[in-house]
């Protein structure tokens, strides 16, 4: 058995008990408020801590790219998954589409009609269903929509293109006074507009306080027409 001796440098090692009693911990205190934790496994992409956080009480799993979709689907840790970045380019589209035929559940992102539309050609061409969320900047400044109205354009527009399913908003956390303010005002924009969304949050890194979440209660999109 190797030593810690006898490792040589520079290297990364993680202390296993130390890493469990992190995960515990952290959906411990999501279990307490009620929110449904999403992991971002972008943080060590590698299954064996997918599942465990999985077996911790995670509701799914937020991944960055396809080839992290992929392994973690291929290593069977979860079902119900998070792409947080937008897909464009027939290759990618072809890849995601078999990866919704193989998973009980598979949202994307977009925050362009450009991705919109392709996503709806590769969708009516594999005969499959979409679910997306609007992605919105509350402060960050990288990407997603800039402003509540064009949050509401785009998912008003988007939910008429064939075979995709509107199911809120993304936003990525950040410390900026500002967030929570503007959040709610993309919120605020499709409820003024009858439009109801469930309000999902990637966390990506460090600063963001609810780690790749989501609310354990949503209130799922419909026209105000059908109620809740």
């Amino acid at each position: 058995m190797t030593s810690v001796a006898d490792l040589d440098t520079p290297v990364v090692t993680v202390d296993l008990d130390i890493m469990r009693d992190n995960i515990r911990r952290v959906q411990a205190h999501l279990s307490r408020h009620s929110i449904g934790n999403r992991p971002h496994i972008k943080t060590h992409k590698i299954p064996a801590i997918g599942r465990m956080q999985m077996e911790a009480g995670a509701v799914g799993i937020t991944c960055q790219k396809l080839g992290e979709v992929e392994v973690f689907v291929d290593a069977g840790v979860a079902d119900d998954v998070l792409l947080t970045y937008n897909i464009l380019g027939r290759q990618k589209t072809d890849r995601l589409m078999a990866l919704v035929k193989r998973v009980r559940r598979l949202t994307v992102v977009l925050d362009n009609d450009v991705v919109a539309r392709e996503l709806s050609e590769a969708a009516a061409h594999a005969g499959a269903d979409v679910r997306f969320l609007v992605e919105c900047d509350t402060g960050f400044g990288r990407t997603g929509v800039q402003t509540p109205n064009e949050a509401f354009d785009l998912a008003r527009a988007v939910m008429r293109l064939p075979r995709l399913h509107f199911e809120g908003l993304m936003t990525f956390p950040n410390r900026d006074q500002n967030t929570r303010r503007v959040q709610g005002a993309h919120v605020g924009s499709l409820l003024h507009e009858g439009l109801r969304t469930r309000d999902r949050i990637s966390g990506g890194g460090r600063d963001g306080p609810l780690g790749g979440a989501r609310r354990r209660r949503p209130l799922r999109l419909r026209p105000a027409s059908q109620g809740r």
